[in-house]
């Protein structure tokens, strides 16, 4: 298959639905050719394109295929797992790592590093993997499984919230803006924004960094210090 000239009626990273929370690896391995081996009398070996799917919280399922060969859609119809998913095949091809779709769990804010890694023995490597985790697959964490689920939940649930709360703030500013210039071309004087009180200024900025980190600033930071410590959870929260 020509890598270089393989193009995608889907543009999404991975095309088919149910595909995005699943652990997909491409390898080149060694296969003894049995029937080669027995007409030349002595061991024929060849390289085969395989195929490595493993499930989110699933350490014993594993699929493991050759490349193109074909596997049955829930569509009825048959496609070859380097065609079902194109852009991990191709990141192989032109000798990339394997690919993470979502957050990876060492950013997650409510994960230990120990824990980060017994997760990923369990196939977990993302927080949208491990939000998406229900019935056996998820028991299968212990008696943590539920918490980390919530948090995840909780945590993409803040980051949306952060994006939509960002735009929002990014057209009001705009909205203003045009007025300015509005009142400006009229000639009609600016109206002077009311002084901000520091003490109720500074509880909106600790309660904003709770809510996004789940951590509130201790202490009395100054504005500051409180601004750049938003600013920075915001950019972490929106990484996603």
């Amino acid at each position: 298959m020509n890598t270089s000239t393989r193009r995608f009626d889907n543009s999404t990273y991975r095309p088919y639905p149910g595909d995005n929370h699943l652990v997909v690896t491409f390898s080149m391995e060694e296969f003894k050719n049995e029937l080669a081996t027995r007409k030349a009398g002595r061991a024929i070996y060849e390289d085969r394109e395989m195929v490595h799917i493993r499930i989110p919280g699933d350490k014993q399922l594993t699929i493991d295929a050759p490349a193109n060969s074909y596997c049955t859609m829930g569509d009825g119809s048959k496609i070859t797992y380097a065609d079902r998913f194109p852009e991990d095949y191709d990141r192989w091809k032109q000798g990339q790592g394997a690919a993470l779709i979502g957050t990876a769990l060492k950013h997650a804010p409510f994960l230990s590093k120990a824990e980060v890694s017994n997760l990923a023995g369990a196939n977990v490597f993302t927080i949208e993997q491990l939000a998406d985790l229900g019935g056996a697959p998820l028991r299968s964490l212990g008696q943590s499984g539920r918490k980390w689920q919530q948090q995840a939940l909780a945590f993409l649930k803040s980051a949306n919230g952060t994006r939509d709360a960002t735009a929002d703030a990014a057209e009001k500013a705009a909205l203003l803006e045009r007025i300015a210039q509005l009142e400006a071309a009229a000639g009609v004087a600016p109206v002077a924004e009311p002084e901000r009180d520091e003490d109720e200024y500074k509880a909106e900025l600790k309660n904003e960094i709770e809510r996004i980190t789940g951590r509130r600033p201790v202490g009395n930071p100054s504005i500051a210090r409180l601004e750049s410590d938003l600013e920075e959870a915001t950019k972490s929260a929106s990484e996603v």
